[in-house]
């Protein structure tokens, strides 16, 4: 039985946790979330792709969140700084971006970074 958005974002968490104990779950709402990684610092999180991902695979469940969870550990090590190794790209068409707009008018204030 494949999860859910809300079951896969746990689940997704629950990895980070045991790459980063300290990390703390401070929003949590289907396939968005913040995390907070230590007591300055906090990171949003948009699991589209990583659920995307898993739609397609989801025998690979673990190997998926291995991956993207990997990164954001990667990132809480090096002192929060991106490099790099630490960004896995997501490609959208314009369809995508005008259906979120639609859905959350905040959708380019809160979740496009230039």
């Amino acid at each position: 039985m494949k999860l859910d958005e809300q079951t896969f974002g746990v689940v997704y968490f629950e990895m980070v946790q045991k790459k980063i104990p300290q990390a703390e779950l401070l929003f949590h709402s289907g396939l968005e979330m913040e995390i907070s990684l230590n007591d300055d610092f906090q990171i949003k999180q948009f699991l589209h792709n990583v659920y995307s991902e898993y739609q397609s695979s989801p025998e690979e469940l673990t190997e998926i969140l291995e991956k993207y969870s990997n990164a954001l550990e990667d990132y809480s090590i090096q002192n929060n700084s991106i490099s790099v190794e630490n960004i896995i790209p997501a490609i959208r068409g314009i369809n995508y971006l005008q259906e979120n707009i639609k859905l959350n008018p905040d959708f380019k204030e809160e979740a496009l970074f230039e």
